[in-house]
């Protein structure tokens, strides 16, 4: 019998107060920013006097040997063309 009218009674919700989530009186404040972990921290850094890359070796990787171009049988050397 018991058994029959908690079936019968279902699944509620307490009501009672202490049962009760309580309200947030005011939100939440937001997130702080991230700290910036750049080394200048807004200052500008001056570019090295002697230049960033100056290096022969450096000239020579980026330099593009001629290109050859056969026209008819015959070979014509083009530079950067």
């Amino acid at each position: 019998m018991v058994e029959e009218e908690l079936l019968a009674a279902g699944c509620r919700t307490p009501e009672r107060e202490d049962c009760r989530i309580p309200a947030m009186a005011s939100p939440p404040s937001p997130p702080r920013k991230k700290r910036s972990d750049c080394l200048g921290r807004g200052k500008r850094v001056a570019p090295p006097n002697n230049g960033y890359f100056q290096s022969a070796e450096l000239d020579l990787f980026f330099a593009r040997p001629p290109r050859r171009q056969v026209n008819g049988g015959q070979v014509v050397e083009k530079l950067f063309g």
